[in-house]
């Protein structure tokens, strides 16, 4: 058994306690959230390692499809995987990457399909530094 603290008295109390005995902060909600920590550092640590490979300066800026691809390359995903967390079809998800079927994503999709990623859309003035993994989209 290995003793912790205890996020809300500051305590040492068992690793197996469902509760502090001494304040009785729930246990449960500290360790989901130090899960959830756990898996995020390992996505930003896989992520920073494959957007080292993909050597794609985003800084001036990629089309939403551009973005699209690369974020399925630095997770790891592919457009099967994609097109599943969708419920589409493999093909759908071609032609809607596809330069020759389509000349750009609407925002809707890219939403969407970002979504599916573990993306979200944010919008910044122009004077804001982008944070860290970010992507600047240009128009497409």
């Amino acid at each position: 058994m290995a003793l912790i603290t205890c996020p809300e008295c500051g305590r040492e109390i068992s690793s197996f306690a469902e509760a502090c005995v001494h304040c009785g902060f729930p246990m449960s909600k500290y360790k989901s959230l130090t899960d959830e920590i756990k898996k995020n550092r390992s996505f930003a640590e896989r992520f920073e390692e494959n957007q080292k490979k993909t050597n794609l300066d985003v800084s001036s800026g990629v089309t939403g499809k551009e973005a699209i691809k690369l974020i399925l390359e630095i997770c790891e995903e592919t457009n099967a995987s994609l097109a599943n967390k969708l419920g589409i079809s493999q093909q759908a998800i071609w032609d809607r990457l596809n330069n020759k079927k389509n000349k750009s994503l609407t925002l809707a999709r890219f939403i969407e399909m970002g979504r599916a990623l573990g993306y979200k859309v944010i919008m910044t003035p122009n004077w804001a530094d982008l944070p860290e993994g970010a992507f600047l989209i240009m128009e497409d």
